[in-house]
């Protein structure tokens, strides 16, 4: 990308979220709520069962909160996911095929009812993950791009030396 007028390139996104890709982005986006109701978990579960055990073994204490907590985890990491399928399946808007329009303005969104432009400067941030980008709009909101949507690995690469440009 050292040629100056390939920054003046418009990139064409055909974007269609697969629920897989979108219960991956949910969980992305969740990640900090989830992981201060873990913290929080184990710090009620460890306080109650030290209380419980006041002058035995403090030790199993623990140990038994941690338990507790992995089950609880493992739980709500279930009941998460499913409700984001739920979410996923019912939202029509979440099937509908998207086309963006990114250039050094921002990205315009069209789909079949309008469209909409974001600058740059609109997103709070943009984060790569392993096969999506999230376009932060607030700490709870976010456009999803995968990266399998981009025609071309020079469009994909394109798309990243944007954002570079764009923090």
């Amino acid at each position: 990308m050292t040629d100056p007028s390939a920054k003046e390139k418009e990139i064409y996104v055909n974007v269609d979220i697969s629920e897989k890709e979108y219960v991956r982005a949910s969980l992305y986006l969740a990640k900090k709520n989830i992981l201060i109701l873990y913290s929080g978990t184990f710090f009620l579960l460890a306080t109650a069962f030290y209380l419980l055990s006041f002058g035995q073994n403090q030790l199993s204490s623990l140990v038994i909160a941690i338990i507790a907590t992995l089950f609880v985890l493992i739980l709500s990491f279930y009941r998460t996911i499913w409700m984001y399928r739920k979410k996923f399946k019912k939202d029509r808007l979440l099937k509908e095929n998207v086309t963006y329009k990114i250039d050094l303005k921002g990205l315009e969104a069209s789909r079949e009812r309008g469209s909409i432009f974001m600058s740059w400067s609109d997103y709070n941030s943009i984060k790569e993950y392993q096969d999506l980008f999230l376009l932060y709009i607030s700490d709870t909101q976010a456009q999803i791009i995968p990266e399998r949507c981009f025609q071309t690995e020079e469009d994909k690469q394109h798309f990243k030396l944007l954002i570079a440009n764009n923090k």
